[in-house]
């Protein structure tokens, strides 16, 4: 629902870093009927207020760096005006996806051409189209789909020999399972028989072993949430079905053991200089120079500065066995359900830090910086706006222009890798070398959007928005949400997502907890 503020008191309406003033849509749902079944009686009518827009409050805090739009994105349905900056247009995600041509054929691995053959399937597909990536071969074969891993090593993926690419298979099934249990079948044999024939999913013992595949049950492309997106077809609560599939799945995900040199800020430290390094040859190409050290600088100052955090955030259990690769592509929404929310294609092949093992806010920030790619960054602040409601994990949003940066430069550096792949067709290397530039250039525009210190307060009545709100707002600028409400119960020895009992509310509000509550969070503040 459009972003309507119900009350006089809740002044603050997050909108994209524009010029134009669309309705945003990061305030709670059923404000209005919320109110009716609490019986909450309004001091006054209700309004529909002139949306203050994020710019417009940033203006007013003296925080000029924020008010020319970089890489804006508008919301849904209403042109970016003239004036503004254009907002990156990436191309869609599946624009190379097509059949190769017979010279194209005649380059690949022998079992990928047999798997072209609708006769090397059990259940005869009508035609098989094939797809790749720089990791794997894709066979879409009606209703089914066929992935196999290519031989390949890229430091950050080593799968050379057959027993790696087996294993990888079946890392790939128990792991998406998570997510998308209905999707992931089986792993299937691909088997030379003696009569020299290739064949999929039939018993081993039919022959040599060539290679191990995926085996999928295919989704509606048309059903992805980059499609969606790019269409105006996302549903309105797409945020609030989103955080509540990533919030039990981040809940019961594997913890990682607290070691600092692995996870914490020495363990980002390292990876950042291990994927900068073995991305330092794109510079100059696909990676501009002064996009490449926009970055550099950002990524160390940020590191100097908020350091302790990445320790504090492992040592609480903030680092888990996510997904690792949660595209808009790779979401599915198949039904209105939350459980109709389907996510596919985690990483598999590595248990490298900032790969399978994550923090939290780094496996959501891949999600909303694509979104904000895809042109929505109205839904990417809705969604890690209700993701910290729903979690009232006030440091996550701190790191979030960091973690996001991340995630560009990676989609940078990947579709890069594809670029410079000699068996990628001529046609995808060219979109992937474009796609590439773009997403350095975004990975950038995280450090130009930094602002001074400054201190953000929000209140209204219960059921507003307020948390979503300042969720996303703090995502955005970088800095720490402190919650009253989490700090009370935390100080009264309550889970900050308890409902505290009627009759006990008088003393949890007590004008000594309240004096207490402010106490605690002006320490907080300082802190960061």
């Amino acid at each position: 629902m459009p972003a309507e503020v119900a009350r006089d008191d809740v002044v603050v309406v997050l909108e994209c870093l524009g010029d134009s003033v669309p309705a945003a849509r990061v305030v709670a749902s059923a404000v209005h009927e919320d109110q009716r079944r609490r019986g909450v009686v309004t001091p006054g009518p209700i309004r529909k207020p002139q949306p203050l827009r994020l710019v417009e409050m940033l203006r007013r805090l003296g925080h000029h760096a924020l008010l020319t739009p970089r890489c804006g994105a508008y919301h849904r349905g209403t042109p970016s005006p003239e004036k503004a900056f254009p907002r990156v247009a990436f191309p869609p995600a599946r624009s190379y996806r097509r059949c190769v041509t017979p010279e194209e054929l005649a380059a690949l691995p022998e079992y990928v051409r047999a798997l072209l053959r609708p006769e090397a399937y059990p259940h005869r597909p009508s035609e098989v189209t094939l797809t790749q990536t720089h990791l794997s071969y894709v066979f879409l074969a009606s209703d089914l789909v066929y992935k196999t891993k290519k031989p390949v090593d890229f430091g950050f993926v080593q799968q050379l020999d057959l027993a790696t690419r087996e294993q990888f298979c079946r890392n790939e099934v128990i792991l998406n399972r998570r997510l998308a249990p209905d999707v992931y079948l089986d792993v299937a044999p691909i088997v030379r028989r003696a009569d020299g024939s290739v064949v999929v999913d039939v018993p081993p013992s039919d022959g040599e072993v060539v290679e191990w595949a995926v085996k999928m049950r295919r989704l509606p492309e048309e059903a992805t949430l980059d499609v969606l997106v790019r269409e105006g077809k996302a549903p309105y609560d797409i945020a609030s079905r989103l955080v509540a599939r990533l919030v039990p799945f981040h809940d019961a995900a594997r913890r990682v053991t607290p070691d600092p040199m692995f996870a914490g800020a020495a363990g980002v430290r390292a990876w950042w200089t291990r994927e900068s390094g073995e991305a330092a040859g794109f510079v100059g190409s696909t990676w501009r120079v002064e996009d490449a050290e926009a970055l550099r600088l950002f990524v160390a100052e940020t590191l100097e500065r908020e350091g302790a955090v990445f320790d504090e955030r492992l040592a609480a259990g903030r680092v888990v066995e996510g997904h690792g690769d949660l595209q808009a592509k790779h979401v599915y929404v198949l039904g209105s359900r939350t459980a109709d929310i389907v996510i596919v294609d985690c990483i598999e092949f590595s248990e490298w830090f900032q790969f399978r093992y994550q923090d939290v806010g780094y496996d959501l920030a891949f999600l909303a910086m694509d979104l904000e790619a895809q042109g929505d960054r109205t839904l990417a602040d809705e969604l890690v706006g209700r993701y910290m409601a729903s979690t009232q994990d006030e440091t996550l949003p701190l790191l979030q222009p960091l973690h996001r940066a991340f995630r560009a430069f990676v989609r940078g550096k990947v579709e890069s890798i594809g670029a410079h792949a000699p068996e990628v067709p001529t046609a995808q290397r060219a979109a992937l070398a474009e796609s590439a530039a773009r997403y350095f250039r975004l990975a950038s525009t995280y450090a130009e959007r930094r602002v001074a210190p400054c201190l953000v307060m929000l209140c209204g009545p219960s059921g507003t928005g307020k948390s979503t709100i300042g969720g996303a707002l703090a995502s955005r600028i970088g800095a720490v949400m402190i919650s009253s409400d989490a700090v009370r119960k935390r100080l009264a020895g309550l889970d900050p997502h308890t409902r505290v009992p009627e009759e006990f509310r008088s003393g949890l509000y007590a004008p000594e907890m309240r004096q207490r509550t402010y106490e605690e969070m002006r320490r907080r503040a300082t802190e960061h």
